[in-house]
């Protein structure tokens, strides 16, 4: 099995860190205030996973918009608000299938291969015709 992405990435900082001028004080310094060995592993792996919850939350935050439009579509009972509400509906719909999205492409980027327990998870309703 291949090396995690984090880790890798990792490894690409510091030699980019090592090969800078001065970097060996700074890194020190760094480092001592830190804890030492390792605090820059667990900032790397705590800032993916900040930004990993930040995109899941913004895919959620678009389907409740997309869910609650689809309750006043069906509430709707004059053609012409329906119309508007469904035109609506499928605009928030293309928002949530491109937050979708960008979840597929930061789990990709962080090494997740595999996005059955998206689709199972975070369902988006097909578009509707007025």
């Amino acid at each position: 099995m291949s090396e995690p992405t984090w880790k890798r990435l990792l490894e690409e900082i510091k030699e980019q860190c090592v090969s800078e001028r001065y970097a060996d004080r700074v890194a020190s310094r760094v480092e001592a205030a830190r804890g030492g060995e390792g605090s820059l592993e667990r900032e790397v792996i705590s800032e993916m996973a900040k930004t990993l919850g930040r995109v899941t939350r913004r895919l959620t935050d678009a389907l409740e918009r997309l869910a609650k439009t689809g309750r006043a579509v069906d509430a709707a009972a004059d053609a012409d608000a329906r119309a508007k509400l469904v035109a609506e509906f499928n605009r928030r719909r293309a928002e949530a299938v491109k937050a979708r999205w960008e979840l597929l492409v930061q789990r990709e980027a962080l090494g997740f291969r595999r996005h059955e327990d998206i689709d199972a998870c975070y369902p988006v309703p097909p578009r509707r015709r007025s």
